[in-house]
């Protein structure tokens, strides 16, 4: 593990248990007690019927590629990865949208294509959800 960038808050509330289901190599998301609305990104309330909390529940780490970008310079003088890097956004099968990095090059046209997550480790305690081509 060699990752020089910057790492999550593991002690946030809000976000902590995501963090702890990466590190196992599982995908968490919220999901409403009261309507059954998936949520991410993680949030105090439902957007969907404003109930408050909401249970972390594992869901497949498996979707389809919504959109993309291509990075050709850094935005953040504190992100190292390589240029250029590609950030995509998947519609989880559990319906909501999730942003990570993409491993590998992708054309327009791989639009609607399947993907799948993979757990990148970047400290003994931090675990990053990265995606790529099923």
């Amino acid at each position: 593990m060699t990752y020089n960038g910057p790492l999550p808050d593991l002690n946030d509330p809000l976000t902590a248990p995501y963090w702890a289901g990466t590190r196992q190599k599982r995908l968490l998301i919220q999901k409403c007690d009261h309507c059954q609305y998936h949520r991410w990104p993680p949030a105090p309330i439902c957007p969907e019927c404003l109930t408050s909390g909401g249970t972390w529940t594992e869901i497949p780490a498996q979707g389809q590629l919504w959109t993309y970008a291509v990075y050709h310079r850094h935005l953040d003088s504190s992100i190292k990865w390589p240029l250029p890097y590609t950030v995509a956004m998947v519609e989880l099968d559990a319906g909501p949208l999730m942003v990570g990095a993409f491993i590998g090059e992708v054309l327009e046209s791989e639009i609607g294509r399947r993907v799948e997550a993979v757990f990148e480790p970047a400290t003994d305690d931090v675990t990053f959800l990265r995606w790529k081509f099923a």
